[in-house]
C-alpha cells in the first residue's frame, strides 16, 4: 500500500513573484517530498523591489479554507506565515486549538511583521495577541532579529542582544529560533532557545543577490521535518499497540 504523502498546511499571504509567502512554502514542501495545502490570508501586489498594495482576506474566509482542507484531506503539520490583522491572529489560534486533532500536529510560526522594504504586514495592535495566543501553540517560532526587536520593543543588534531576545521570546513558546541573517556580520548566527537553554548555530554568510523568502523557506522546512518525525512516532506507536509492546 502506497503511503500518503506528508500533508503540510501553509496559512500565509500570497506573493506574485513566487519568492515568498504561500508560493515559496509550496516550493519548499515539494522539495522535501511533501504535499502542500494552503489557506491564503492576504493577496499582495509586489515585485522584487517593493510591496505596492495588499488586500486582506476576511478571517471567516481564511477559517473556511483551513476547515475545508482539514476535514477532507487532513494535515500532518502547519506553517503559519503572514497574518494581516488581529482578527486573523485570534481566528487562527481558535481554529488550531478548536478543531479536533489539529492541535496535536506540529505547528511552526514565522511571525511575518513587515516586508524587506519596510511595508507593515501585521497590524501593531495584533502583536500582543500573537505573543499571547499563537506563540504558546507553536512547536517552533522563527523570528528574525528585526521581528524579535519589534515584538520585544527593544534593540536586537548584537549577538548578546539576540541571545536575550531568544530567551525572552522563548518564555512564550516551546522553542524559538531567532535568525541572524539581517545582522551585518561576516558569519550568520541563529540562536535556538528551548526550556531556558540557548544553542548557537553559526555558519558562513552566502553571497546571494536577494534573501527574499528565506524565512518562509526555513520555517516551511522545519514544519515538514517536524511533521515527518511526528508521523514516524505515530506509526511506531500504532505498531507497538498492535503487538502489545
Amino acid at each position: 500500500m502506497t503511503e500518503v504523502p506528508l500533508r503540510v498546511l501553509s496559512i500565509a499571504g500570497s506573493d506574485p513573484t513566487g519568492g515568498a509567502g504561500v508560493q515559496a512554502d509550496l516550493k519548499t514542501f515539494a522539495a522535501h517530498g511533501a504535499y502542500g495545502l494552503t489557506a491564503i490570508t492576504a493577496i499582495t501586489v509586489q515585485n522584487t523591489h517593493a510591496v505596492l498594495t495588499t488586500e486582506i482576506l476576511d478571517p471567516d474566509l481564511v477559517e473556511r479554507q483551513i476547515v475545508a482542507v482539514w476535514e477532507d484531506i487532513g494535515v500532518d503539520a502547519v506553517k503559519i506565515g503572514m497574518l494581516a490583522s488581529r482578527e486573523h491572529v485570534l481566528m487562527v489560534a481558535a481554529c488550531l486549538g478548536g478543531l479536533s486533532g489539529l492541535s496535536s500536529v506540529p505547528i511552526v510560526l514565522d511571525p511575518v511583521l513587515q516586508s524587506s522594504d519596510g511595508t507593515e504586514f501585521l497590524a501593531a495592535d495584533a502583536r500582543d495577541d500573537l505573543l499571547a495566543e499563537l506563540f504558546p501553540l507553536a512547536d517552533v517560532v522563527t523570528p528574525n532579529t528585526l521581528e524579535a526587536a519589534v515584538l520585544l520593543g527593544r534593540s536586537v543588534a548584537t549577538e548578546a542582544e539576540q541571545r536575550q531576545a531568544a530567551l525572552a521570546l522563548g518564555e512564550h513558546a516551546r522553542s524559538v529560533v531567532v535568525t541572524g541573517g539581517h545582522r551585518e556580520t561576516e558569519d550568520v548566527v541563529d540562536l535556538l532557545s528551548a526550556s531556558g537553554m540557548v544553542r548557537v548555530f553559526r555558519s558562513e554568510r552566502l553571497d546571494v543577490r536577494s534573501a527574499h523568502g528565506t524565512g518562509c523557506a526555513l520555517s516551511s522546512s522545519i514544519a515538514v521535518h517536524l511533521g515527518r518525525d511526528r508521523r514516524t512516532l505515530n506509526h511506531f506507536a500504532t505498531f507497538s499497540d498492535r503487538r502489545g509492546l
